[in-house]
């Protein structure tokens, strides 16, 4: 699959949530809040009562192993939906569970492709003040094994799940002076398996340039840990990778939230040969209540 044709699926996935949205919501969440900052999936702030659907759409480039030797190249398309739920003002309780359309090419030239369900994520937000929160979570190890074309298992880094139960630890905070405002997160997993600690940081500056639309910029990092195979260190696993991207966010009905964005990798440091590509994603968040 091209970039092109991955842009226009993105792009055809956003444009036929926001037809189907209705024309107006029974309510506003950004007047229960008194914050006029449109905030997409993941930054919201949480209100007793307040539900979140929400459908992602993004594509990634992946590709580890040795040129010439086992280099197995990815492209995956995948298709998260997600909802949140306040039962109090201050908690949020959110799950998402993706769906993965992956394509694999080996060294060989040998071609698979995979359809299935990710790992499901359920996970907890807590607002402490205005502009800081504590998260939690834990994956379920609901995503297949996947497999090279001589049936073979894939290395870890280019599994669609980790396999295993995964408890996660995280913080957010967030200053806004409207129209601007800066967000940032820390989010620590431990898989209980074979794949490596992993530990995420995103900091975000975003202007509101009118009600209904927004212009974020976005750094986004990651450091793994080494992960293991029957109780061998895997070589091309482990390492740390930095992106850099913008989003731009729009909301052309009460209550529902468009989120168009890229990521591009602009520092290296993963273990063995592993290199990331591009990120390109569309979101859509729908407030009920």
């Amino acid at each position: 699959m091209t970039l092109a044709r991955a842009a226009a699926f993105l792009v055809a996935v956003a444009g036929a949530a926001a037809a189907a949205a209705p024309e107006r919501a029974r309510a506003c969440a950004a007047c229960s809040l008194g914050d006029p900052t449109l905030a997409a999936f993941g930054t919201e702030r949480p209100y007793e009562g307040r539900l979140r659907f929400t459908f992602e759409g993004r594509y990634r480039e992946d590709a580890v192993g040795e040129a010439r030797v086992d280099r197995v190249a990815l492209e995956e398309l995948r298709a998260e939906l997600g909802a949140a739920w306040a039962p109090a003002d201050d908690l949020f309780l959110q799950l998402a569970l993706p769906v993965l359309f992956r394509h694999l090419r080996e060294v060989n030239l040998a071609e698979t492709s995979l359809l299935a369900t990710g790992d499901l994520e359920l996970r907890a937000r807590w607002q402490l003040t205005r502009g800081l929160a504590a998260t939690a979570g834990v994956s379920l190890p609901t995503a297949p094994t996947a497999r090279r074309a001589d049936g073979s298992a894939l290395p870890r880094e280019l599994q669609p799940g980790s396999g295993s139960v995964d408890p996660s630890l995280g913080v957010a905070g967030t200053l806004d002076d409207y129209p601007l405002s800066l967000t940032g997160s820390a989010w620590l997993t431990a898989p209980t398996g074979d794949a490596g600690l992993s530990a995420r940081l995103s900091v975000a500056a975003q202007a509101q340039l009118a009600p209904a639309l927004a212009l974020r910029v976005a750094v986004d990092g990651r450091v793994d840990g080494k992960s293991t195979e029957h109780g061998v260190t895997e070589r091309d696993s482990g390492g740390a990778i930095a992106f850099i991207g913008a989003d731009v966010v729009i909301s052309p009905a009460t209550d529902l939230v468009l989120t168009i964005g890229g990521r591009a990798p602009v520092w290296n440091a993963l273990a063995g040969w592993h290199d990331e590509g591009v990120v390109m994603f569309v979101g859509v968040a729908y407030d009920i209540d």
